[in-house]
């Protein structure tokens, strides 16, 4: 089974877990790899390795930019072409790292001029997206699902340090982990953890299992069993 263990103490059981050799670690940044003493290895490493394997890849800066200022000039046509790019440019990241769902909100219940800007910018993503997969490229805020859409093997996962994981980066996870992955996902009964609430939901309805820690470094639970144990037990 894949496990997401939750817990308001992350690091501890982290660098339990780090050093057996049964899982690829990843974490999102150098500096936490370092802390647990492993190589760095990212969700987005392994996801751009999925890409290449496929013969895509992400595209470089320039290459995005021309491609958005071609994708402006033909979805909206305006007379300030770079202007409009860098104007819409963030929302369009924002768009795409959603999966292309505007902020889950009901579009039907924006006003006139609202609906409006969400039309442009559903006809923005659809001619940038195309242009750069004409030559095989995707923006970085895709990569995640883009990723996932290939069905990349399983392979057994320690994922640490992703504090407040995005939908995308789920999506890919869920992927991509094999059976006796592990995500330690930090959890307490506050409202600045409701994020992490519903991405375990989410993935208890993919079929992972919840292990709880408890208040000691090494104390484990299944939640809803009753019980608690020392040590993380293999399984």
């Amino acid at each position: 089974m894949r496990i997401v263990y939750t817990t308001s103490r992350p690091h501890p059981i982290s660098q339990q877990l780090a050093h057996r050799p049964l899982w690829r670690v990843l974490t999102p940044t150098p500096q936490a790899a370092r802390s647990l003493g492993v190589a760095h290895q990212s969700l987005e490493t392994l996801a751009v390795g999925v890409l290449g394997k496929h013969g895509w890849g992400l595209a470089p800066l320039l290459t995005a930019w021309r491609a958005l200022e071609t994708a402006v000039a033909e979805a909206i046509s305006p007379e300030d072409i770079p202007g409009t790019a860098r104007m819409w440019e963030p929302t369009l990241k924002e768009f795409l790292q959603g999966g292309g769902n505007f902020w889950h909100e009901d579009i039907t219940a924006l006003d006139a001029p609202n609906m409006v800007r969400v039309q442009e910018l559903q006809r923005l993503a659809k001619v940038y997206t195309a242009k750069l997969k004409q030559k095989r490229l995707v923006d970085k805020a895709e990569l995640f699902w883009h990723a996932a859409g290939f069905s990349p093997g399983s392979q057994p996962l320690l994922v640490c340090g992703y504090d407040f994981p995005r939908a995308d980066e789920l999506s890919f996870l869920n992927a991509v982990a094999g059976e006796g992955s592990i995500l330690v996902l930090p959890l307490v009964e506050e409202p600045l953890f409701d994020h992490n609430q519903k991405a375990l939901v989410w993935l208890q309805e993919q079929g992972w299992g919840e292990e709880t820690g408890g208040r000691g470094d090494g104390e484990t639970g299944r939640r809803g069993d009753g019980e608690e144990g020392e040590g993380w037990e293999e399984g």
